[in-house]
Formats: structure tokens, sequence, C-alpha cells
């Protein structure tokens, strides 16, 4: 039984050094965007498919599929200092996204979360 316990105690310590790692990635709403989207520095990215893309899309945004970020993203956005806005259908491809890129050494991102918000 003991070792349900630690099990559970690591799970839980890893979690919250995720949440811990993971901080400055804050969640933004449609006003602070808007307001965002005034800045030349500013980049939005979408993180959807080609077909979700097409279909709706928030104005001026990048597409970039998250299967795809990774390998491409230096090419789009090689100055890690830019201010890049994530946003997908539901929120949870725009999360995954904003931890590759902080990953990846980006630094000033901000998660949108799902398009229906916009």
């Amino acid at each position: 039984m003991d070792y349900l316990w630690i099990i559970l105690f690591l799970y839980l310590a890893g979690k919250l050094g995720q949440l811990y790692h993971y901080r400055n990635i804050r969640k933004i709403d449609k006003t602070e965007l808007l307001q965002r989207m005034k800045d030349k520095r500013t980049i939005i990215l979408d993180v959807r498919t080609n077909e979700e893309y097409t279909k709706k899309k928030i104005p001026h945004s990048i597409l970039m599929p998250i299967q795809r970020l990774r390998k491409d993203i230096a090419k789009k956005i090689p100055d890690k200092t830019m201010d890049i806005v994530v946003y997908c259908h539901s929120g949870s491809r725009s999360k995954r996204a904003a931890r590759i890129l902080y990953d990846m050494g980006y630094r000033n991102i901000k998660n949108f979360g799902k398009l229906e918000k916009w």
C-alpha cells in the first residue's frame, strides 16, 4: 500500500514541476488579443489543420499545424523574442503548442486557446 502513496506523490510532484516550468505561458482573452494585434511584434499562430484554417481563422494569423511546429517554426519565426499568441479549435493543441515553443526557447508566448472565443 505504501508504494501507491509513493506513486501518487511522484505523479503529483511531476505535475507541479510542469506547472512551474511553464508558468510564464499565460492565457489571454479576446480583449487582450485585440490589443496585441495592434503591435507589429505580435504573431498570431494557428496550430490547427489546413482544412480547419480555410473554414475560419483569426485575421492576420499564420497557419502552422502542430504536427509541423517543431520542424518549421524556426523558418517562420526565427526571432525567439517575438510575442506569439497561439490558438486552435478547442484549446488543447494551443496549450501543447505553447509548451513546445517554450521548450524550443521562445519565451513571449500567450495562449488564446479556442477559436470559438473569437
